[in-house]
């Protein structure tokens, strides 16, 4: 007899909090530097520019929504001077390399503020 599969349904399930498996936003930036450092011409593919840029993603709006909150979240200074670099290195690639569904997921508008969103 098999044994029942308790996981049977689990992601579409309704009961099922998926806010429990959201990574800690400093762990996705760890993960974007070994993603970059055994990647390093990550930037020339498509798919593998889609991880970074979901994580830049990921990573923005965990600190614009802690800014909203009032609270500045501490992050060491090597890992805000590695996600800018990294958003560098994805803008100054992008007319070049970024595919179809990045470019609508996001536009870069070379016009725009880059700090905008941290204006005081």
């Amino acid at each position: 007899m098999s044994p029942q599969n308790k996981y049977d349904g689990f992601f579409s399930r309704k009961d099922t909090d998926m806010g429990a498996f959201k990574p800690d936003p400093l762990d996705v930036v760890k993960s974007l530097m070994h993603f970059a450092g055994e990647f390093p011409n990550f930037y020339k593919h498509e798919n593998q520019r889609m991880i970074v840029a979901k994580g830049i993603h990921y990573v923005t709006d965990w600190m614009l929504g802690e800014k909203a909150e009032g609270r500045m979240p501490e992050v060491h200074l090597g890992f805000a001077a590695f996600m800018m670099m990294l958003a560098q290195i994805m803008e100054m690639t992008y007319e070049e390399y970024a595919g179809q569904t990045e470019r609508e997921h996001y536009p870069f508008d070379p016009n725009a503020d880059e700090d905008e969103d941290f204006d005081s």
